[in-house]
């Protein structure tokens, strides 16, 4: 019995210790498996701050350009960084970050990487998003230009300060007394000729492609590609080039696509409207109160509206309405605006209908059938925000008695009929600059001689993902 009971022992102690084995290797392998599954929450915790961080970099690149080349943040906890590259035609991208200079991206750039370190739970991922880098030209224009063939006929007596361009047709300044016209800046006549009679007074230079005909004087120089009459007077008369080329002229004054696809950098968009008729008290109200509103520059996007929405004061809930920041209106099927309701308080107006060309490489309005926009004045636009308008369709200036009134306006009108208006009083051109878009100058000198389009300051913004990696 007592070899039995021996052997019964040893097999309990042996029975014991297996189990023992087993109940710690059923312990490990639980622990092995919560800490495993631990780092993988650490882990996909760690990616979502890294895609967070990439988003974040994304974001600034597209709204603001570059204003730093890092972002930190917190929660969720990340590191991201931007590094352009030069990618030529047929040539691969780089597959990290190694040999790339964190920095912002220039004119030569091609693509952007943006690598992004996200933390969480004691784990760390690393983020690589190629994207590819779209630079569009800044678009340089000077606002005094007419386009189409009609030329451009002063109509009533006009005073309009700033350069001027014809780019096809005559320039007619012959009214007789006792209404008296007076351009203070150059003019030039691209494909045209000229008309002065001595109640016109141009204190700038007069470029002319054809002849200068009448009775007048010009305070500064004519040059000529035709014949000048004696008649009229001037500092000196030549034959000659345009100074600018008129190639350069012609570039700098063509038409360019603002649309719904445009970037506004530094604007954020405040209001959207659906597709529907929106011509009515409560969008109106809406309007009229970002209007008077203070704060960042905003977007107003009414381009998907059906109908034509009428800002007359007859409509307004409110006619005092100041415009203290700047405000970029979108309209699609035309606009009505009345003067007497809205004043200045440091803010700019921006009333753009959305224009995206048939061609793109030889940008040119394209209407459609919609309608364009109207400007009524009773009294003349003094104390009117400085105002730029952009039409495809044309511009409608009106006042009392079908006299079309510009008395007091400032600002620009860009529109493929503006060679036809009848300008009464004053109009002065405004600069409108919003780096990064464009630079809409008056006067010749402030263009640079960089032509059109062009430099290193022109919109530009992530493109699509090429690809990303993590690890």
């Amino acid at each position: 019995m007592g070899r039995e009971d021996g052997a019964a022992l040893v097999a309990v102690v042996v029975v014991m210790v297996v189990g023992f084995v087993v109940v710690s290797l059923v312990g490990v392998a639980a622990m092995f498996s919560m800490q495993s599954t631990q780092a993988e929450a650490g882990r996909v915790r760690a990616l979502v701050a890294a895609e967070s961080g990439r988003d974040a970099m994304l974001g600034a690149l597209t709204s603001g350009g570059c204003a730093v080349t890092t972002l930190t943040g917190t929660e969720p906890t990340f590191t991201a960084r931007v590094f352009p590259v030069s990618v030529p035609a047929g040539g691969g991208l780089p597959s990290s970050t190694v040999g790339l200079v964190e920095r912002c991206p220039d004119a030569s750039t091609t693509h952007v990487v943006i690598s992004s370190e996200g933390t969480a739970d004691r784990q760390s991922v690393t983020v690589d998003a190629v994207y590819e880098w779209k630079v569009e030209r800044e678009v340089t224009r000077l606002g005094g230009s007419v386009g189409g063939g009609s030329g451009f006929t002063v109509l009533a007596s006009a005073f309009y300060e700033g350069d001027l361009v014809i780019r096809s047709g005559d320039f007619n300044c012959d009214l007789a007394l006792p209404l008296l016209n007076h351009f203070d800046g150059d003019v030039y006549v691209l494909n045209g000729n000229a008309r002065i009679l001595g109640f016109c007074s141009l204190s700038g230079d007069l470029y002319v492609s054809g002849d200068v005909t009448g009775v007048g004087t010009v305070s500064g120089r004519i040059v000529a590609g035709g014949s000048i009459s004696f008649l009229v007077f001037s500092a000196s008369k030549s034959n000659g080039p345009f100074d600018p080329p008129a190639e350069e002229l012609l570039e700098r004054t063509q038409w360019f696509d603002l649309n719904e696809a445009t970037a506004w950098p530094g604007f954020t968009t405040e209001l959207t409207l659906p597709a529907a008729t929106c011509n009515s008290p409560a969008v109106r109200g809406q309007i009229v109160d970002l209007l008077n509103g203070s704060g960042g520059k905003i977007v107003i996007d009414t381009s998907a509206c059906i109908d034509q929405i009428d800002l007359s004061p007859a409509f307004l809930s409110s006619t005092s309405v100041t415009v203290k920041r700047d405000v970029v209106l979108l309209v699609n099927n035309g606009f009505r605006f009345a003067s007497g309701w809205l004043s200045g308080g440091g803010g700019k107006l921006y009333v753009v209908q959305t224009n995206t060309s048939a061609d793109p490489e030889n940008p040119a309005p394209r209407c459609e059938g919609r309608t364009g926009i109207t400007l009524t004045a009773s009294g003349g636009w003094g104390g009117w925000p400085e105002t730029l308008v952009y039409s495809p369709c044309g511009v409608t200036v009106s006042g009392a008695g079908g006299v079309n009134i510009l008395s007091g306006f400032k600002g620009q009108i860009i529109a493929p009929t503006s060679g036809s208006w009848n300008i009464l009083a004053t109009r002065t051109c405004a600069r409108f600059t919003i780096p990064g878009l464009f630079d809409l100058v008056c006067d010749l000198s402030d263009a640079g001689s960089s032509g059109g389009t062009g430099g290193t300051g022109g919109a530009s913004a992530p493109g699509a993902l090429v690809r990303q990696t993590e690890r």
